[in-house]
């Protein structure tokens, strides 16, 4: 249901992008631009000179969206993920791996949910301890299901 919900969103959102756009070609304002300013020849552009921030501002943007977008593996521990991002900062090719497994397992193919979980890298055997009761949790990773 999520998943429908979010496709007529995404229809909506772009059915009003395009009718903007479409209105907005009627509109023809001619501008002198300011002295270092311009436009490459296109009306519908306008560049302003970059300084040196501009380019620092791009690339810290883009370390800091790499590392946002880390692939964890279910039920990791908050500093497995802290070192992870970390990692991802200093050495960008950190998650390559990590994601590489992610789409060759594919986990949203499988027939069932065990297999599923067994895919994503989430499966978790519960056991009890005799003597006291108490539940020790053992986490398990098994891609062979």
């Amino acid at each position: 249901m999520a998943h429908h919900t979010t496709s007529i969103l995404w229809m909506v959102l772009l059915f009003l992008l395009v009718t903007t756009v479409v209105e907005a070609q009627g509109n023809s304002t001619n501008l002198v631009l300011p002295s270092g300013y311009s436009n490459h020849g296109d009306p519908k552009l306008l560049c302003r000179p970059t300084k040196w921030s501009d380019i620092a501002l791009f690339f810290l943007g883009d370390y800091v969206a790499h590392a946002a977008t880390i692939k964890t593996i279910p039920g990791q521990r908050s500093m497995a993920t802290v070192i992870m991002v970390v990692s991802a900062l200093l050495f960008p090719t950190t998650g390559v791996v990590r994601s590489t497994l992610a789409s060759v397992n594919m986990p949203i193919l499988a027939k069932t949910s065990l297999r599923t979980a067994a895919r994503a890298g989430a499966l978790c055997t519960v056991m009890y301890d005799a003597p006291s009761g108490s539940r020790l949790g053992y986490s398990k990773q098994n891609r062979d299901l």
